[in-house]
């Protein structure tokens, strides 16, 4: 048996201060030689928006190789945390919200692939009040913003593979650091009264609307600071569309939820939503409920004028190609598409689908595009997200927690970096 394991950490600095790391915490039984993290990463500083990476020398008959770190930026703050070097060797992504004193806190973020990678990177805000450090006067229009395509869609029955999108629930979604959830709902008639229920299609969600709007509220209560975009849109019903509205109109003028919605695309303004759920209307046509974006191009990219806001949409998502490889391509050209025509207009709305799905010539669910080393959430990071800034819009990712040390974050951070 080899003596020992080939691995690599790196630990990314992603904020605007120089930052001193201390090591402690190792055994020498973990470790083959002098590549560990208490002898090439002590007393070592990292600039902002640098990095470091090492060789770390894993002793092959140890079950694990623990360390601590502790960072000491050049404000006085500080955080600790402790990890296995052995996690190279698995499949992570996901992060943490670290206390320090700052008050807006930092995210630490943790992605390995299995492939002797550890990588850590360090943001300079909470993933679940990352609104909180914006300044009231910014539009939300000018906003990059994390969000989800069908984020009820959790349930496949008999689509094989169709109908699901998320992963998460509408909480768990908001608690990572999405704010836009597209969202689409059904009229149903009842003799207990008429209501919402959630479908992918013809595809029955575990959600209504109630629940929806729960979910979202008991956030907000949690975490004033955030807004949360709603985008709603009917959605396997066949409901005439003022009537729908009307149905909508009864959830909005309800009493335990009126406090919460927006309704106002006039002034769009952080400081006036925050607390606030700000509704997308793709249901009726109507200037003053909500974002109006009812004049919606299926299966396009387009750009439309509601009189009041410039939406600019890149939701392409029946691609037609043979392979994977070229279906993914086919998708990716399209959110090239978008950050070069749409992603750097300020003061409009800019959204762009991740999301895509084949049924011929080609099979592929909305997972298989999704995920994955190469797939378009993975693509989306590497091409866009990580190496450029200053742009804004929406980007709405489906399974939104395979790629998330990656990609949420990073269209967080730019609000940061501009």
């Amino acid at each position: 048996m080899a003596s020992s394991r080939e691995s690599h950490l790196e630990i990314q600095n992603k904020t605007s201060l120089t930052m001193t790391i201390k090591v402690d915490g190792t055994d020498n039984f973990d470790w083959d030689g002098d590549s560990r993290p208490d002898q090439n990463f002590n007393n070592v500083s990292i600039g902002p928006n640098s990095s470091k990476r090492e060789r770390e020398e894993l002793n092959a008959n140890a079950n694990s190789a623990w360390f601590n770190m502790h960072i000491t930026f050049e404000n006085g703050d500080q955080l600790t945390f402790r990890n296995d070097q052995y996690d190279a060797f698995k499949d992570y992504h996901r992060y943490y919200d670290m206390d320090s004193n700052n008050k807006t806190g930092y995210l630490l973020c943790q992605a390995t692939s299995d492939d002797g990678e550890n990588v850590f990177t360090i943001f300079p805000f909470y993933i679940k009040e990352w609104m909180k450090i914006i300044s009231d006067d910014v539009s939300l229009l000018n906003l990059s913003i994390p969000g989800t395509h069908e984020s009820c869609a959790l349930d496949n029955l008999y689509s094989f593979g169709y109908a699901k999108c998320q992963d998460w629930k509408i909480k768990d979604q908001l608690t990572h650091g999405v704010r836009y959830l597209d969202i689409r709902g059904a009229a149903v008639k009842s003799d207990k009264g008429d209501y919402i229920t959630i479908k992918h299609t013809i595809i029955p969600q575990p959600y209504d609307f109630d629940e929806v709007l729960k979910e979202i509220i008991d956030f907000l209560n949690s975490h004033p600071t955030e807004t949360v975009l709603l985008q709603l849109k009917q959605e396997s019903s066949d409901w005439d569309k003022e009537d729908y509205a009307k149905l909508v109109n009864s959830y909005i003028n309800n009493e335990h939820y009126k406090p919460y919605f927006y309704l106002n695309q006039y002034n769009l303004r952080l400081g006036d939503v925050r607390g606030k759920i700000v509704l997308v209307n793709r249901y009726y046509n109507d200037p003053n409920c909500g974002i109006n974006v009812y004049d919606w191009s299926n299966n396009k990219c387009f750009s439309k004028n509601n009189g009041v806001i410039v939406y600019n949409i890149q939701d392409v998502y029946n691609v037609s190609e043979s392979s994977y490889e070229n279906a993914r391509d086919e998708k990716m050209e399209y959110v090239n598409k978008f950050f070069k025509d749409y992603a750097y207009k300020h003061d409009q709305l800019n959204l762009c689908f991740c999301s895509a799905m084949a049924t011929t010539p080609l099979f592929a669910t909305p997972k298989e595009f999704a995920t994955g080393h190469d797939g378009i959430n993975e693509r989306t990071y590497r091409q866009h997200l990580q190496s450029k800034t200053g742009w804004n819009g929406v980007i709405l990712f489906d399974f939104v927690d395979s790629e998330v040390s990656v990609t949420v974050p990073y269209v967080i951070n730019n609000n940061f970096i501009k």
